[in-house]
Protein backbone atom coordinates (compact mmCIF):
# COMPACT_ATOMS: atom_id res chain seq x y z
CA UNK A 1 0.00 0.00 0.00
CA UNK A 2 2.86 2.25 0.64
CA UNK A 3 3.56 2.55 -2.87
CA UNK A 4 0.81 4.14 -3.53
CA UNK A 5 1.75 7.08 -1.44
CA UNK A 6 4.89 8.00 -2.03
CA UNK A 7 7.14 8.89 -5.16
CA UNK A 8 10.50 6.69 -5.63
CA UNK A 9 12.48 8.16 -3.85
CA UNK A 10 10.90 10.05 -1.16
CA UNK A 11 11.00 9.56 2.44
CA UNK A 12 9.18 7.00 4.33
CA UNK A 13 8.66 9.07 7.27
CA UNK A 14 6.55 11.18 4.64
CA UNK A 15 4.01 8.40 4.76
CA UNK A 16 0.39 9.35 5.61
CA UNK A 17 -0.99 7.43 8.80
CA UNK A 18 -3.63 4.95 7.32
CA UNK A 19 -5.89 2.96 8.90
CA UNK A 20 -7.34 -0.60 7.62
CA UNK A 21 -10.35 -2.13 9.80
CA UNK A 22 -11.48 -5.75 9.30
CA UNK A 23 -14.76 -5.70 9.58
CA UNK A 24 -15.93 -9.29 10.06
CA UNK A 25 -19.39 -11.11 10.71
CA UNK A 26 -18.56 -13.07 13.78
CA UNK A 27 -16.27 -12.98 16.65
CA UNK A 28 -12.84 -14.00 14.53
CA UNK A 29 -10.74 -12.62 17.87
CA UNK A 30 -11.96 -14.74 20.51
CA UNK A 31 -11.90 -11.55 22.74
CA UNK A 32 -15.47 -10.65 22.81
CA UNK A 33 -15.48 -6.91 21.63
CA UNK A 34 -16.63 -4.78 19.19
CA UNK A 35 -13.75 -3.10 18.51
CA UNK A 36 -10.29 -4.85 18.64
CA UNK A 37 -6.92 -2.68 17.88
CA UNK A 38 -4.01 -4.81 16.67
CA UNK A 39 -0.76 -3.54 18.12
CA UNK A 40 2.22 -4.56 16.26
CA UNK A 41 5.59 -5.15 17.88
CA UNK A 42 9.01 -6.21 16.90
CA UNK A 43 12.36 -7.16 18.57
CA UNK A 44 13.24 -10.36 20.61
CA UNK A 45 10.92 -10.01 23.37
CA UNK A 46 8.33 -8.05 21.35
CA UNK A 47 8.97 -5.01 23.42
CA UNK A 48 9.28 -2.40 20.59
CA UNK A 49 5.78 -0.91 19.12
CA UNK A 50 6.15 -0.93 14.99
CA UNK A 51 5.94 2.84 13.89
CA UNK A 52 4.47 2.80 10.70
CA UNK A 53 2.02 4.51 11.04
CA UNK A 54 -0.73 1.81 10.03
CA UNK A 55 -3.23 1.40 12.15
CA UNK A 56 -4.96 -1.93 12.26
CA UNK A 57 -8.15 -2.94 14.56
CA UNK A 58 -10.78 -5.85 13.81
CA UNK A 59 -14.76 -5.01 14.18
CA UNK A 60 -17.13 -7.31 14.77
CA UNK A 61 -20.33 -6.53 13.50
CA UNK A 62 -22.40 -8.66 15.43
CA UNK A 63 -21.61 -6.85 18.53
CA UNK A 64 -23.89 -3.92 17.42
CA UNK A 65 -24.15 -1.79 20.91
CA UNK A 66 -25.33 1.87 21.40
CA UNK A 67 -22.20 3.53 20.65
CA UNK A 68 -21.60 5.23 17.44
CA UNK A 69 -19.59 2.69 16.22
CA UNK A 70 -22.21 -0.06 17.41
CA UNK A 71 -24.94 1.58 15.64
CA UNK A 72 -22.52 1.09 12.00
CA UNK A 73 -22.75 -2.31 12.63
CA UNK A 74 -26.41 -2.06 13.41
CA UNK A 75 -26.87 -0.38 10.28
CA UNK A 76 -24.37 -2.47 8.49
CA UNK A 77 -26.70 -5.68 9.25
CA UNK A 78 -29.97 -4.05 8.62
CA UNK A 79 -32.49 -5.54 5.81
CA UNK A 80 -34.17 -2.68 5.56
CA UNK A 81 -33.30 0.86 5.34
CA UNK A 82 -36.18 2.44 7.72
CA UNK A 83 -34.63 0.28 10.58
CA UNK A 84 -31.22 2.88 9.89
CA UNK A 85 -29.76 4.47 12.61
CA UNK A 86 -27.71 7.12 10.35
CA UNK A 87 -29.55 9.24 8.23
CA UNK A 88 -27.16 9.39 5.12
CA UNK A 89 -26.56 5.54 5.14
CA UNK A 90 -29.96 4.88 4.92
CA UNK A 91 -30.65 7.21 2.50
CA UNK A 92 -28.17 5.44 0.09
CA UNK A 93 -29.61 2.06 0.79
CA UNK A 94 -32.93 3.39 0.19
CA UNK A 95 -31.61 4.63 -2.94
CA UNK A 96 -29.99 1.73 -4.25
CA UNK A 97 -32.91 -0.83 -2.77
CA UNK A 98 -35.94 1.21 -3.39
CA UNK A 99 -35.79 3.56 -5.97
CA UNK A 100 -35.87 2.38 -9.85
CA UNK A 101 -32.73 3.74 -11.22
CA UNK A 102 -30.68 2.50 -8.08
CA UNK A 103 -31.72 -0.83 -8.30
CA UNK A 104 -30.83 -0.88 -11.58
CA UNK A 105 -27.58 0.57 -10.87
CA UNK A 106 -26.91 -2.56 -8.66
CA UNK A 107 -27.90 -4.94 -11.15
CA UNK A 108 -25.44 -3.45 -13.68
CA UNK A 109 -23.20 -3.42 -11.11
CA UNK A 110 -23.95 -7.13 -10.01
CA UNK A 111 -24.62 -8.72 -13.25
CA UNK A 112 -21.29 -7.18 -14.65
CA UNK A 113 -19.42 -8.40 -12.06
CA UNK A 114 -20.86 -11.91 -11.54
CA UNK A 115 -20.40 -12.34 -15.56
CA UNK A 116 -16.86 -11.52 -15.15
CA UNK A 117 -16.69 -14.03 -11.61
CA UNK A 118 -18.39 -16.49 -13.82
CA UNK A 119 -16.02 -16.28 -16.87
CA UNK A 120 -13.37 -16.77 -14.60
CA UNK A 121 -14.68 -19.73 -12.50
CA UNK A 122 -15.86 -21.47 -16.00
CA UNK A 123 -12.17 -20.95 -17.44
CA UNK A 124 -11.02 -23.02 -14.27
CA UNK A 125 -13.37 -25.50 -14.36
CA UNK A 126 -12.08 -25.85 -17.93
CA UNK A 127 -8.84 -26.18 -16.88
CA UNK A 128 -9.04 -28.62 -14.19
CA UNK A 129 -11.60 -30.28 -16.14
CA UNK A 130 -8.55 -30.71 -18.94
CA UNK A 131 -6.31 -31.63 -16.41
CA UNK A 132 -7.84 -34.25 -15.40
CA UNK A 133 -8.45 -35.85 -18.71
CA UNK A 134 -4.69 -34.99 -19.35
CA UNK A 135 -3.55 -37.17 -15.94
CA UNK A 136 -5.81 -40.03 -17.42
CA UNK A 137 -4.27 -39.73 -20.71
CA UNK A 138 -0.79 -39.95 -18.95
CA UNK A 139 -2.12 -42.94 -17.18
CA UNK A 140 -3.24 -44.68 -19.58
CA UNK A 141 0.39 -44.00 -20.96
CA UNK A 142 -0.72 -41.79 -24.01
CA UNK A 143 1.80 -39.99 -26.16
CA UNK A 144 2.57 -36.02 -25.66
CA UNK A 145 1.71 -35.57 -29.28
CA UNK A 146 -1.91 -37.13 -29.31
CA UNK A 147 -2.12 -35.69 -26.04
CA UNK A 148 -1.45 -31.84 -27.64
CA UNK A 149 -3.50 -32.98 -29.94
CA UNK A 150 -7.09 -33.79 -28.07
CA UNK A 151 -6.12 -30.60 -25.91
CA UNK A 152 -5.01 -28.11 -27.10
CA UNK A 153 -2.63 -27.93 -24.39
CA UNK A 154 1.97 -26.98 -24.81
CA UNK A 155 4.15 -29.94 -24.32
CA UNK A 156 5.69 -27.92 -21.41
CA UNK A 157 2.10 -27.34 -20.02
CA UNK A 158 1.46 -31.02 -19.90
CA UNK A 159 4.84 -32.10 -18.40
CA UNK A 160 4.52 -29.51 -15.22
CA UNK A 161 1.24 -30.89 -14.57
CA UNK A 162 2.89 -34.51 -15.35
CA UNK A 163 5.34 -33.44 -12.99
CA UNK A 164 3.36 -32.00 -10.63
CA UNK A 165 1.27 -35.58 -10.48
CA UNK A 166 4.31 -37.39 -10.28
CA UNK A 167 3.71 -38.90 -13.67
CA UNK A 168 6.09 -39.50 -16.93
CA UNK A 169 5.38 -38.03 -20.14
CA UNK A 170 5.81 -40.69 -22.76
Amino acid sequence: MDANFLLPGEDPEKLPEQYIFFVTETDVTGLHQLYVPVERRMGKDWSVPFKDNIHIAYIDSSKADDTPLGKLMHDFRCMHAEDMYYPLLREKVRHYKETDKGVNTMDELMEKYFSEYIKEEREEGKAEGEGNIILNMLKGHEQLKKIISFTGWTADQIRALAEKNGLAVE
